[in-house]
């Protein structure tokens, strides 16, 4: 099991420090005094609909791995090979659809949705 922070757009002096036990930090946007701050930590960022050259961008700045959502993200994503992907899906999708899932290269998927715990959940 892996701890990941996720902070929002504007959280800078929200950053974990490098005594926090995080394994990752999720950024809702690659703020430049966010990423500085964290050092040696893995980051991501929630990609909405990334471009090639925001995908240029985040890897020059080092970004370790991207969360997208299939329905948004553009194909190019799935090609890159060295950031980490992170599928983002909802907790309803279809066996068919997460067996096609299964198939793509991706690192891992993540169950978004309401974020409510909850017995179907």
């Amino acid at each position: 099991m892996m701890l990941i922070v996720a902070l929002a757009e504007g959280d800078a002096g929200a950053a974990p420090d490098d005594k926090a036990s995080v394994d990752a930090v999720l950024l809702a946007k690659a703020e430049s005094q966010v990423v500085d701050g964290l050092g040696e930590s893995p980051w991501g960022v929630s990609l909405d609909k990334g471009t090639q050259e925001e995908l240029t961008q985040l890897k020059d700045m080092g970004c370790d791995f991207l969360v997208f959502e299939p329905a948004t993200a553009p194909s190019s994503v799935l090609g890159e090979e060295d950031l980490g992907k992170v599928m983002e899906i909802e907790p309803d999708t279809a066996d068919g659809m997460l067996r096609a899932i299964d198939k793509l290269p991706i690192d891992a998927v993540l169950v978004g949705g309401d974020p409510t715990l909850s017995v179907h959940r």
